[in-house]
């Protein structure tokens, strides 16, 4: 389900963004799937990081969320120096 909201990463504020991509077309051949991205403001720094995450796993489309999962694990690991509590 594509949508945007406000979460935190590493107790910094961000934005979510998911949906799905699609990309080629060449002949019938497209191909993507869904995508997590976030935004993560970094105020004294004055930067914003973007955090992607995005499966292709055609052969085990049920197992997408899975991946997903697992990658939401990996995002949750950022951290900045001097940066969140």
């Amino acid at each position: 389900m594509a949508g945007v909201g406000r979460t935190t990463i590493a107790g910094l504020p961000a934005v979510w963004l998911r949906g799905n991509l699609f990309y080629g077309g060449d002949g019938g051949n497209v191909r993507g799937g869904p995508f997590w991205s976030f935004f993560v403001a970094a105020p004294s720094q004055g930067r914003v990081y973007c955090l992607d995450a995005w499966v292709y796993n055609p052969a085990n489309a049920a197992l997408k969320m899975d991946d997903f999962r697992r990658l939401r694990s990996v995002l949750e690991t950022f951290h900045l120096e001097g940066e969140g509590p």
